[in-house]
């Protein structure tokens, strides 16, 4: 049996502590650029329900650093307008 100071053991339980937390790739897109900020600073909602109560959420306009990112409906239709409407891909719309 080999023998393993305490130190040695700290020392490498550390580092290995270290590799899990830390990030080793971090997305262009989770990272604030010039005149878009970060993802902490972004909110992305889904619109559900897309008739006139749900458009009256589009029509004005919304919040700063809001968007929706995908809509639903009973009637395809709706949920489609509200999609071109705040150019949502044809995927995320249900």
């Amino acid at each position: 049996m080999q023998h393993t100071s305490r130190r040695t053991f700290l020392t490498n339980g550390l580092i290995g502590a270290m590799c899990l937390t830390t990030p080793h790739v971090i997305s262009c897109g989770a990272l604030a650029q010039g005149d878009r900020p970060g993802a902490n600073d972004r909110v992305s909602v889904a619109l559900i329900g897309c008739g006139r109560r749900g458009q009256s959420y589009i029509d004005p306009g919304l919040p700063p650093r809001t968007r929706i990112v995908a809509a639903c409906d009973v009637h395809r239709g709706r949920a489609e307008l509200a999609a071109r409407k705040v150019n949502i891909t044809e995927k995320d719309v249900v």
